[in-house]
């Protein structure tokens, strides 16, 4: 006899689609999330809001709970390191000083991304359950990841040096107060970014498979005598 029904012994459930993090390019070209040409990450701060459980549901609720803000200078500073040029000579040490800034632009990068996701609540409404290790933040970085670091390469990286008196008889940092001026002792510093500061004389080695960009420079006041402050911003350019 020929079944025209639905059978009952048949159940039918939701099915979620893939839970792979990398997108496919659809007959038309269409993605999910669209990023600007250009990502200039400079001093700023990033607001946004979630449950306890990292998700995005209802923003109002969210709200009630506090922002959650990701500083750009904070971040710098957690991902680069400044130290002294291993290879120079003893007169170079004491007075023009070589120092190399290695920056790990890359996970500067993908933090901004990731806050910016969260910011403009790419992901709202999933939740951990759906995701492929029930960890929304994961599976966003997972994401950043996949789709949009290997966009961007990074196009310029401006550093910023103030100087530091030590022979001055206030011996206190004009832009930090509470820290003591001593010989090589240089302070991370947003307050050093005027554009008269714009350091122009430095090499720059950049490792794109590790997203790690190493700039060596001198002093260019003796380090006998001065102590510096400094910061940089980074600049990106799609590929």
């Amino acid at each position: 006899m020929r079944i025209t029904h639905i059978s009952p012994e048949y159940t039918y459930n939701k099915v979620n689609g893939t839970l792979s993090m990398k997108e496919k390019k659809s007959f038309f070209a269409s993605k999910l999330v669209k990023f600007d040409e250009t990502i200039s990450i400079e001093s700023q701060n990033i607001i946004y809001y979630q449950d306890p459980q990292n998700q995005q549901i209802n923003l109002a609720s969210e709200q009630l709970l506090g922002a959650i803000i990701y500083n750009t200078d904070s971040d710098k500073l957690s991902n680069s390191m400044l130290i002294l040029d291993k290879g120079q000579s003893i007169d170079n040490l004491n007075n023009n000083s070589s120092w190399n800034l290695s920056i790990n632009y890359g996970i500067i990068l993908e933090n901004y991304l990731f806050a910016t996701l969260k910011k403009y609540r790419t992901f709202e409404g999933v939740t951990n359950n759906i995701t492929l290790n029930s960890d929304i933040n994961e599976a966003m970085r997972a994401y950043i990841k996949d789709n949009l670091l290997g966009i961007y390469e990074l196009n310029k990286v401006d550093l910023y040096i103030s100087y530091n008196d030590l022979q001055s008889p206030i011996r206190t940092n004009p832009v930090n107060s509470t820290a003591p001026l001593l010989k090589y002792k240089n302070f991370f510093t947003q307050k050093a970014s005027d554009s008269g500061n714009l350091l122009t004389k430095f090499t720059s080695k950049t490792d794109i498979i590790n997203m790690v960009d190493v700039i060596t420079f001198n002093q260019e006041k003796s380090s006998s005598n001065f102590s510096f402050n400094y910061y940089f911003n980074l600049y990106f350019t799609k590929i």
